[in-house]
């Protein structure tokens, strides 16, 4: 069954935990390498998420970078490239406040992960582009997941069927939700996950689901019982290097192109004030947003961001967002963070 998680309150729990965390394992550390993840949190699915955001937040980058003056199809350019790329996956050094901003994530989606699957595969897994799933990347998210993997497995199963490598996102969502409700039993169980965060700081199920009793709860087979992975771990080191989109470089993720314009990864991603709204917010507050108000499409929220512009003063957006987006996200139904959206947004003016 697919329960309603408390968003404002786990962006808060992540926040916090994310703090908790860093001054125990990395008071001494001024950056933050790659074992040091390996071995960062006692939950190994945060682990393997941070890697999984840190290696979005590189894609986002890698787009940047593409320069036209080269053949970045050429069988000898990707396979220099993996070299490369393989090579930087064991030299991950990230800043530490950037770092608190990728735990924070893989806390809050570690949580939704199991707490309400549907939602997580629907939003975070996929991007939907003018109606459109692409199949390719999702085969190769199954090396970052530890907890509901089945889903993964047997959704790459079941997408097999569609001869084309784009899925109509109904058909998508569609398999989708089947699979979750055919895999019902054999999902990762909340309480025990919510037991383990607890053990690290205190939670319980009731704050974390919304109008939570016990006859909501599934009864699953407990994480120690659920069978091993059909498909073959990949080490989480190696986790970081995706093999099947590799087009061009980068030239590290904290310091880049120097004595350039182009800003290093870790400045563009912790600026405090920016007059873009999209560009304002950190990691959790985007998926928050997005999730909450605008149906899980980011692509909505930074189309809303730059229509933000536009205006010169708060109660004309306003006015724009309830006459736009309100009624047809119900907004009504979600007041706390639709507050916190408006006070982001007058922030800005």
């Amino acid at each position: 069954m697919e329960n309603k998680i408390n968003t404002v309150f786990l962006v808060e729990y992540s926040k916090d935990l994310s703090k908790k965390l860093m001054d125990s394992n990395l008071q001494d550390k001024e950056f933050v390498s790659g074992p040091d993840i390996a071995k960062f949190c006692s939950i190994p699915q945060v682990n393997y998420f941070i890697l999984r955001n840190l290696f979005q937040t590189w894609l986002e980058e890698r787009e940047k970078l593409r320069v036209p003056f080269f053949d970045y199809s050429s069988p000898e350019v990707k396979e220099a490239i993996q070299v490369y790329l393989n090579t930087l996956s064991h030299h991950i050094k990230l800043d530490k406040e950037l770092f608190q901003k990728l735990l924070e994530t893989a806390i809050y989606d570690t949580l939704e992960l199991v707490l309400s699957p549907f939602k997580f595969f629907k939003s975070k897994v996929v991007k939907v582009i003018d109606g459109k799933v692409i199949k390719g990347g999702i085969k190769n998210e199954l090396k970052y997941f530890k907890y509901n993997r089945i889903v993964l497995e047997d959704l790459v199963s079941a997408l097999r069927n569609f001869p084309l490598n784009e899925v109509n996102s109904e058909d998508y969502f569609d398999t989708l939700h089947e699979i979750i409700q055919n895999d019902d039993t054999l999902l990762t169980a909340p309480k025990s996950v919510v037991a383990e965060f607890n053990e690290i700081s205190a939670v319980t199920i009731d704050e974390v689901i919304i109008d939570y009793t016990e006859s909501k709860e599934r009864v699953l087979i407990p994480i120690a019982e659920i069978e091993e992975p059909r498909v073959e771990e990949v080490p989480l080191q190696e986790a970081l290097v995706e093999e099947s989109i590799v087009e061009e470089t980068i030239d590290s993720l904290n310091d880049k192109f120097k004595g350039s314009d182009v800003k290093p990864l870790y400045e563009s991603l912790v600026e405090k004030k920016s007059t873009d709204l999209y560009s304002s917010l950190n990691l959790n507050e985007r998926f928050l947003f997005s999730n909450e108000l605008f149906l899980g499409s980011q692509e909505t929220l930074k189309v809303v961001s730059d229509s933000l512009k536009e205006f010169d003063n708060y109660d004309d957006a306003r006015v724009f967002l309830l006459t736009n987006y309100s009624s047809e996200n119900d907004w009504f139904e979600k007041e706390e963070v639709e507050s916190q959206f408006f006070a982001k947004i007058n922030s800005l003016y």
